[in-house]
């Protein structure tokens, strides 16, 4: 546990041990740094930004061969007290520093909370004695560049960076069909799609932060834009009734299901792997296989019924598991259809690895114990509640990622997995989304520390270098809109639909307006003193304007709805204006992190939106 005494607050994730010391560690002037020679390219690239954050918050660094003010080395053969090459222990006395890393890896480890500790504490440190190691063995964060929103190889690599800050050390982008398959250019055609030299340049990025980069593909449901394509139409279980072009947000997200049986279906996800898997390194291969809704209701309607629908999915499981063997990969698959059809679990080849996924905060999470039970490897897999929100359901997430994290533990699970979604356009920004990134890492790190408002001061520092929890606060107050409701849905209803803005009821409609704009004034003070990014402000702070004029616009269609007088027909008008105003400024910050790719659909609701209201503002008059 971590005792307040020693001010770690601050650093994420949490150290699992700690022990207070006496004094403090104040250099008098220049610092010495100690390192062994021969680091690997890992280790000397977190070399390196301790030796800078030492240079900005302590003092001049000076690297040395032998001894030092802060000394760093690795020694295998200590008592640790896990059986984990991550582990380290840190002392801090008033005459010095030292880091010991049971291996390479657990120096590393340790370097990264030395950098923390160099900004969070400056030239006072509070004398103490750490042994830190991790709760899982696994600490991933899955990441959809598909429903809309590709990033750019830049953006990935400063999440990259960021996820490696926070001891995270595995990394999955979510693709259906943002690759840029060359056997057929036209299923990425328009999507602004990913290409085989940026996706080794992401991996190398990777390798050099030892964080394993794994591919994940649709190979199973979720397959609308390909199957919809008309030279692949015959492969679906039901047949797209349209083109991916004019297909609605959720009929997109519902997907389209392969044809298992059909060979043809099989020969196009063998060109499929052929070309993807083979670019990446790792031994592993998230082959996804979730939400089959399709499955068994069309062309195999008849098998289904005389086998059942479980033992459709299962031997499809079956083939894609020989296919990854095939290219030296051990499969991955999302746990939820499994979970359907727990007669079958025993059927799913025993190195498969199950993840388990489940996104509410009251969710079933003893269902873990399915998969442990029938000796299969699990991953515990929570979620940052972005999608459909402008501003996540962040105090959805914090109980979401805590309580899984906590069955993880329990029912032995060997990663945690945090997921973060962009269903219908993925229009909430990055940085609405870090809250419950960062506290995904510190819970698959250290399960038991943070809690909540520890957790809020500590992302404070982490973001934006204020040591207090008024960010969180601020976005935990807006959040208040979605924790439990979809936004973005709201937003783009048409006006008159009166069911959907009712859903959002007159005290949300008044936390996003006074807290939604109360919160974008925050965040652009924080821009203004150049406290954190200034990308992650301006995003911040748009979004929360989004929640407000959300907010705005379901109280001007319940009133129009209900006939109440009034002069209404101004109040449309100026909201008409600033859904224009607020497009323009969503345009420019989606394109400083990301590609066009389905930026146009977005901006056609803005569109829509705000010609709605010039309409009714006449018609109001």
């Amino acid at each position: 546990m971590v005792s307040s005494s020693t001010n770690t607050w601050s650093l994420l994730p949490q150290p699992r041990r700690v022990a207070p010391g006496e004094g403090e560690f104040r250099p008098a002037g220049r610092v010495a740094l100690g390192a062994p020679e021969n680091l690997e390219a890992p280790e000397r690239i977190a070399l390196g930004e301790l030796t800078q954050a030492i240079d900005s918050h302590m003092g001049r660094c000076t690297r040395v061969a032998a001894g030092g003010d802060v000394t760093l080395r690795i020694d295998p053969a200590g008592a640790w007290p896990a059986d984990s090459p991550e582990c380290y222990r840190l002392t801090v006395r008033p005459d010095g520093v030292e880091l010991i890393g049971r291996s390479a890896l657990g120096l590393l480890q340790g370097l990264r909370t030395l950098i923390q500790a160099a900004r969070s504490f400056g030239r006072s440190w509070p004398c103490m004695t750490v042994e830190d190691y991790p709760a899982f063995a696994v600490r991933g964060f899955y990441h959809d560049v598909s429903r809309g929103k590709v990033p750019t190889v830049t953006t990935l690599k400063r999440l990259i960076d960021r996820l490696a800050q926070l001891k995270v050390n595995q990394f999955q982008i979510y693709v259906e069909h943002v690759f840029d398959f060359a056997f057929d250019p036209d299923i990425s055609r328009g999507s602004s799609p990913i290409t085989p030299d940026e996706v080794r340049e992401l991996d190398a990025y990777c390798r050099d932060r030892r964080i394993d980069f794994v591919p994940s593909l649709a190979s199973f449901g979720h397959m609308a834009r390909i199957l919809s394509l008309p030279a692949y139409r015959e492969l679906a279980e039901i047949e797209a009734d349209t083109s991916w072009e004019v297909m609605p947000w959720r009929q997109r997200v519902m997907g389209l299901t392969i044809d298992p049986y059909n060979p043809q279906s099989r020969a196009l996800l063998e060109k499929m792997y052929a070309e993807y898997v083979p670019l990446f390194p790792s031994r592993l291969m998230n082959a996804c296989a979730d939400e089959t809704f399709d499955l068994g209701k069309g062309r195999n309607k008849a098998k289904a019924a005389q086998v059942g629908i479980g033992r459709l999915y299962v031997d499809h499981i079956k083939w894609l598991h020989e296919l990854c063997r095939r290219h030296g990969k051990r499969l991955m698959i999302w746990g939820d259809v499994v979970k359907q059809h727990p007669e079958l679990v025993g059927e799913i080849p025993r190195d498969t690895i199950l993840l388990n996924w489940l996104y509410s905060a009251d969710s079933d999470f003893d269902s873990t114990a399915l998969f442990r039970d029938a000796g299969l490897e699990t991953y515990a897999c929570p979620g940052c509640s972005g999608w459909n929100r402008f501003v996540n359901g962040i105090n959805n997430a914090d109980l979401n990622i805590r309580r899984f994290a906590a069955a993880g533990v329990k029912y032995g699970s060997q990663g945690l997995l945090n997921t973060d979604w962009g269903d219908e356009g993925y229009v909430n920004f990055l940085a609405c989304s870090w809250h419950p990134i960062v506290l995904g890492a510190a819970m698959a790190w250290n399960v038991e520390e943070p809690g909540p408002d520890a957790f809020d001061r500590a992302f404070g520092q982490f973001l934006f270098g204020r040591p207090d929890s008024q960010a969180a606060e601020a976005l935990r107050r807006v959040a208040r809109t979605g924790d439990a409701l979809d936004q973005w849905r709201i937003f783009y209803a048409p006006l008159d639909n009166a069911g959907e803005h009712a859903r959002m009821g007159a005290e949300r409609i008044d936390i996003a307006e006074r807290d939604g704009e109360a919160a974008a004034e925050l965040f652009d003070t924080y821009r203004e003193k150049g406290w954190g990014e200034a990308q992650d402000c301006a995003e911040l702070a748009l979004a929360c304007r989004l929640v407000a004029l959300t907010g705005w616009k379901a109280r001007l269609a319940e009133a129009s709805q209900a006939g109440i007088a009034g002069n209404l027909g101004p109040q449309f008008k100026d909201f008409a204006a600033q859904v224009r105003e607020r497009g323009e400024q969503f345009e420019s910050l989606w394109l400083a992190r990301n590609r066009r790719s389905d930026l146009d659909r977005v901006l056609n609701v803005f569109c829509r939106v705000a010609d709605e209201a010039d309409a009714a503002s006449v018609a109001r008059v």
